[in-house]
């Protein structure tokens, strides 16, 4: 039996090394995949899935959590809408801070929810586009959604829930962050999950 030459051996050491590379990229891009990126708001993980409840769109449409699946959402609640300035001017600034990455701007649905009673909301038609929804309620319906989130009304903070295609929350940002922050940590987690 003839032994292989140096030259052979050499390809066999080259593949060898190739291989042992490619393993280790491909282990090592598995693992941080699966790590979040690190965000100003909090990270829900699992992702828990969004709790039901039954409103109202501003046409008076039933509005319920089934039509969050497909696409991203951006939920605000907000528990005192007055006197303090309305938190969908927030909402507003992160729409347009997104403004940036206008193929993701255009795949989030933007949704605001006063705890004020059905026929106070629909009076509000803000004319803000296709992918905004105000939603409104009676008072035991409201009550019962704000309740569900863990959105308190006597602190008068207002919350927003970024919720993912499967209708699962998936991180959530409270009013001590600024506009321009929240977006960021939009970008990095729906850019992440595409991965």
């Amino acid at each position: 039996m003839r032994r292989p030459s140096s030259r052979q051996r050499r390809f066999v050491i080259l593949l060898l090394a190739v291989l042992t590379f490619g393993i280790a990229y491909y282990g090592g891009n598995k693992y941080t995949e699966g790590e979040p990126p690190q965000i100003s708001g909090v990270i829900i993980r699992p992702p828990m899935p969004v709790p039901g409840f039954e409103l109202l769109d501003r046409q008076g449409e039933p509005f319920t959590q089934e039509q969050l699946e497909g696409h991203w959402s951006l939920l605000l609640l907000e528990p005192n809408p007055l006197p303090a300035p309305p938190a969908i001017l927030n909402l507003v600034q992160i729409h347009n801070r997104l403004a940036a990455t206008p193929d993701l701007q255009r795949q989030i649905r933007f949704i605001h929810l006063p705890r004020q009673d059905a026929a106070a909301g629909r009076g509000k038609a803000y004319g803000l586009g296709t992918g905004w929804f105000i939603l409104s309620g009676e008072h035991e319906a409201l009550a019962r959604t704000f309740d569900k989130f863990g959105v308190d009304k006597i602190d008068g903070s207002h919350t927003l829930f970024l919720i993912d295609p499967d209708a699962s929350i998936h991180a959530l940002f409270t009013n001590g962050l600024d506009a321009a922050t929240i977006a960021n940590d939009i970008v990095s987690l729906i850019t992440h999950q595409r991965r």
